[in-house]
């Protein structure tokens, strides 16, 4: 009887200390990226399209590909209706909650090189 306790015991111990070894990120898809190292900075990118005063918190950009993109920093001197190239980097946290935010870095009539 002594043995017959033992022997379950045995094998939820080994069944744990199994799963302790193993990776607990199976919830990610095969072929998902692997994270950014930390501290690193995304790239800058400059976007054409047209300033719009229709974001509620921030002012959006209406890319030439139909995208919307809202800028986080100042637009001046240009205006709603405005075509211009506008040069930043993602923002990684934002008040402009409808879409894909960008932080200003540059604001132009034309892209630099």
């Amino acid at each position: 009887m002594k043995l017959a306790l033992s022997l379950p015991i045995v094998f939820l111990i080994a069944l744990v200390l199994n799963d302790c070894g193993q990776d607990t990120k199976t919830d990610l898809p095969q072929d998902a990226a692997p994270p950014p190292p930390s501290g690193a900075v995304d790239a800058p990118v400059c976007i054409y399209g047209t300033l719009s005063d229709e974001g509620a918190e921030c002012p959006v950009l209406l890319t030439e590909s139909g995208g919307r993109i809202s800028l986080a920093g100042s637009t001046a001197p240009y205006r709603a209706g405005a075509l211009v190239c506008v040069c930043g980097r993602p923002a990684e946290m934002s008040i402009c909650v409808a879409q894909e935010t960008l932080v200003v870095d540059l604001i132009d009539r034309i892209c630099p090189d």
